[in-house]
């Protein structure tokens, strides 16, 4: 079976959905961490992350993925967002070869210090 790649921190995220709906392999790594060899490596089906986050942010994931030839699913987690619709528009476009959605979990984000 081939791996969900994660990458970043979701854990704030996943808490929120129901994870025996994901399938149950997966590896985590950072964002400093993807390369050609781990997806080559892994062949992961899927990638799933934070919309945003501390060093990266899903507009800097499609455009990895994308020039790294990624054929499988990426998906970003985010707490609700205005006008969701279109940030997932914009991501297509960006990189329009890569299968991305957005998945909105229910919670409230962690305020920040």
């Amino acid at each position: 079976l081939k791996p969900i790649l994660c990458i970043g921190d979701l854990a704030p995220l996943t808490k929120h959905i129901d994870c025996d709906s994901l399938p149950s392999i997966s590896v985590h790594a950072g964002y400093q961490d993807i390369s050609s060899k781990l997806f080559a490596e892994l062949q992961p089906t899927a990638v799933y992350s934070p919309l945003f986050e501390a060093h990266f942010d899903a507009s800097d994931m499609v455009v990895l993925l994308s020039s790294l030839g990624f054929m499988g699913q990426y998906r970003a987690l985010s707490f609700a967002i205005p006008r969701p619709k279109l940030v997932v528009q914009e991501l297509r476009a960006i990189a329009p070869e890569v299968d991305f959605d957005l998945i909105v979990v229910d919670g409230e984000p962690a305020l920040l210090n």
